[in-house]
């Protein structure tokens, strides 16, 4: 029977709903809350202002009155909690924003330091140095006599500025080599071991040399381009 009854009941408070008097019943209302604070305050004349903020609590008051002792255990259980609720969610949020506000500054004594290395392919075409033709001593092996064998090189230089500056001093360069290189055996630096002898012995004579006249800059890499024994 609830079931069947549930369009007609759900109807009836439709109908309610849309006929009953909001305005007229806050107008009763308002004028009871006042009569009850004349009442209560027979002796004073309160002002318009102080019975504008009145007028909400007194309307309140009015209302809870005709409450009955469960409906207002319930009003303040439920009010209590919307109150906690909303304080906890003000405390969580500061919280939150506050982490966050933590993470993202950085201490004012620390500086941002952005680590970057270039590429080791940077213009590198721009770094490269070639030394071509360039004679060194070696011996003959089983014989007391020195002879010389002709290398081609292209070396890879930290910056650009140490390979134009060692370009112009293209000659001194190859003088430093010549006399710092120690000879070996001739048929030494054809093989592989003894090429990469050669190759990191230029490499050291060339860092000496940019110490010396104080140049800037490191060899990164060394390649034989051509040996050739005389």
């Amino acid at each position: 029977m609830a079931i069947k009854n549930s369009p007609l009941l759900l109807k009836k408070i439709k109908a309610e709903l849309f006929t009953y008097h909001y305005k007229e019943k806050l107008q009763e209302t308002y004028k009871a809350a006042l009569a009850q604070y004349a009442k209560s305050q027979p002796k004073s004349q309160a002002s318009e202002f102080k019975t504008f903020l009145l007028t909400p609590f007194l309307m309140m008051g009015q209302w809870v009155k005709g409450l009955s002792v469960g409906q207002t255990m319930l009003l303040l259980s439920f009010t209590a909690a919307s109150v906690l609720a909303g304080i906890n969610m003000v405390f969580t949020g500061n919280r939150l924003y506050n982490d966050h506000m933590t993470a993202l500054r950085a201490p004012a004594s620390v500086e941002d330091e952005v680590t970057y290395d270039r590429p080791d392919y940077y213009k590198k075409q721009s770094r490269h140095l070639e030394i071509s033709s360039l004679r060194l001593p070696v011996y003959i092996a089983d014989v007391n006599e020195l002879r010389t064998i002709d290398v081609d090189f292209s070396a890879t230089m930290s910056n650009r500025f140490s390979r134009m500056k060692l370009e112009k001093m293209e000659f001194q360069l190859r003088d430093h080599l010549i006399l710092n290189v120690e000879p070996m055996v001739a048929a030494f630096p054809l093989e592989e071991e003894g090429k990469e002898i050669l190759r990191e012995k230029l490499t050291m004579e060339i860092h000496d040399f940019m110490f010396e006249n104080k140049i800037e800059g490191e060899v990164k890499d060394l390649k034989l381009i051509y040996i050739l024994a005389n």
